[in-house]
C-alpha cells in the first residue's frame, strides 16, 4: 500500500502543527467588492483592543488604529464578532482611502445608544438622501455630502442588527435600511476619508457595534443593495 505524506507549510498551520482551514467567506449576492472586513475572521480574543482588522481582498488594506486607547473593542458570542465603539473617541479606519464617485459602502451593524450620529464619514460636498419611517418623516438613516460624506446611523436604539448601504452616485445615488430604500442627489465629490466609529475629521460619533463592512468601486442598485442585504443577514444568522 502507498503512503501518502502531506506537509503544511508553516503559514497553514496552528501551535501544534496541524492544518489550519480557513473557509471562504460566503457571498454577498454582489461579489464585485474591492474591500471587506469581516470581524468574525479575526483572530483577536474577546474584549482585545483592536489595532488592525484584515482585510479579506487579495492586495486590500486593513483598518487601522495606531493609539491604544482610540480602539474599539472586539466582542464575540459564538462563531460571530463585531466592533465595539465606546461612544466617546473610539475609531477604526483606512489612511489612505481616495474614491471618486461612483462607489457603494455597506456594513452589518447596530446602535447601542444614542441616535443620528455618524458611523461612517466621507469627505466630500452635496446633499441629502434619506430614509425614513413608514409613520412620519424621522429619517432612521441619512445619507449625505455636505462638507463632509457619510451615511447617518438608524434613528433606532431598538438593539437589533441592521444592513446599511449607501451608494454614492451623484443624482443617483440610493441608500437602504433594511428592506426601506430611497434614491436622490449626493453631490458628485470624490471621498477622502473613511473611518468607523469616530471620525479624523472631528465630529462626533455614537455607541456602535460592527461585524462586517464592504464597499464596491461602482455602485449599486436599489434591487442590487437588499441581494446585499439578503446575503448578509444569511451570512449572519446569529446576528439577525
Amino acid at each position: 500500500m502507498d503512503t501518502l505524506i502531506t506537509r503544511y507549510p508553516v503559514a497553514f498551520t496552528d501551535a501544534a502543527d496541524l492544518p489550519v482551514i480557513v473557509p471562504a467567506l460566503p457571498s454577498v449576492g454582489v461579489n464585485t467588492y474591492d474591500n471587506r472586513w469581516t470581524l468574525s475572521r479575526s483572530t483577536a480574543l474577546h474584549g482585545a483592543a483592536l489595532a488592525t482588522v484584515s482585510n479579506e481582498v487579495d492586495g486590500g488594506l486593513s483598518l487601522a488604529q495606531a493609539s491604544v486607547a482610540l480602539r474599539p473593542l472586539i466582542q464575540r458570542a459564538g462563531d460571530e464578532a463585531w466592533m465595539k465603539f465606546d461612544g466617546a473617541d473610539d475609531w477604526i479606519g483606512l489612511t489612505g482611502f481616495a474614491r471618486a464617485q461612483p462607489f457603494t459602502v455597506s456594513m452589518v451593524a447596530r446602535v447601542r445608544s444614542e441616535v443620528s450620529k455618524t458611523a461612517i464619514r466621507l469627505t466630500s460636498s452635496g446633499t441629502s438622501v434619506q430614509v425614513v419611517t413608514t409613520g412620519g418623516a424621522t429619517p432612521i438613516t441619512d445619507m449625505r455630502a455636505t462638507s463632509t460624506v457619510k451615511i447617518d446611523g438608524a434613528d433606532s436604539t431598538d438593539g437589533a442588527w441592521h444592513v446599511i448601504t449607501a451608494s454614492y452616485n451623484g443624482a443617483s445615488s440610493v441608500i437602504a435600511f433594511d428592506a426601506s430604500t430611497n434614491t436622490g442627489t449626493t453631490g458628485a465629490g470624490d471621498a477622502t476619508v473613511l473611518t468607523f466609529g469616530n471620525s479624523s475629521v472631528g465630529v462626533g460619533n455614537t455607541d456602535y457595534d460592527i461585524a462586517e463592512i464592504i464597499t464596491w468601486p461602482h455602485a449599486l442598485t436599489a434591487p442590487q443593495t437588499q441581494t446585499v442585504r439578503n446575503a448578509l443577514v444569511a451570512a449572519h444568522p446569529t446576528l439577525f
